[in-house]
């Protein structure tokens, strides 16, 4: 009982009580369950579990669509591929940010989300050099791995279609940890 309580984020008693109106004790799960089907919504309180099991949901969707979508790029089928990518970026977008690294990427899918993207900030990069030579500046320099988890978000981003504004608030907020 206590273990439900902690993970449920119930007091003994709230467990006690409700294990007396029926709710199963044998498991978390079960116990969880028993109170989706039971208790009125409004009168539940979500706790750290439900935030969880939600987590995982999307995490299993999202995994599903880009194992799918690496299949279709395996396969050579760009017409599937094609499909799955409004559902993948969706599901991409849905998960929290701090559970985002949770989900196994795969390379190929990754590379082909962030292609345009990619293109346009390689042709950015390839201006700022030239600029640079011709200012007699040094050139812009590669970021190193303490950025690593920024770029990591940044890429992320862009690949869930969330765009450069949000990509860039990655990298934005590591800048501001550096500056601290």
């Amino acid at each position: 009982m206590a273990e439900i309580g902690r993970a449920l984020d119930l007091s003994r008693q709230a467990v006690h009580a409700l294990h007396l109106r029926g709710m199963p004790v044998h498991s978390v799960e079960a116990a969880h369950a028993w109170r989706l089907a039971h208790l009125d919504p409004a009168r539940r309180k979500a706790g750290d579990f439900d935030r969880e099991l939600s987590i995982r949901q999307r995490l299993a969707q999202a995994q599903a669509l880009m194992s799918a979508a690496a299949d279709a790029l395996t396969g050579g089928n760009e017409p599937a591929f094609a499909a799955l990518v409004p559902a993948l970026r969706e599901a991409m977008r849905e998960i929290p940010e701090p559970a985002r690294d949770r989900l196994l990427l795969d390379v190929a899918v990754m590379d082909r989300l962030v292609a345009p993207e990619r293109e346009m900030i390689e042709a950015c990069e390839a201006e700022d050099r030239v600029a640079a030579e011709v200012a007699g500046a040094p050139a812009p320099t590669v970021p190193g791995s303490e950025d690593l988890a920024a770029m990591g978000a940044f890429w992320y981003s862009l690949a869930a279609g969330e765009g450069f504004t949000a990509a860039f608030r990655h990298l934005e907020d590591a800048a501001e940890g550096v500056a601290a």
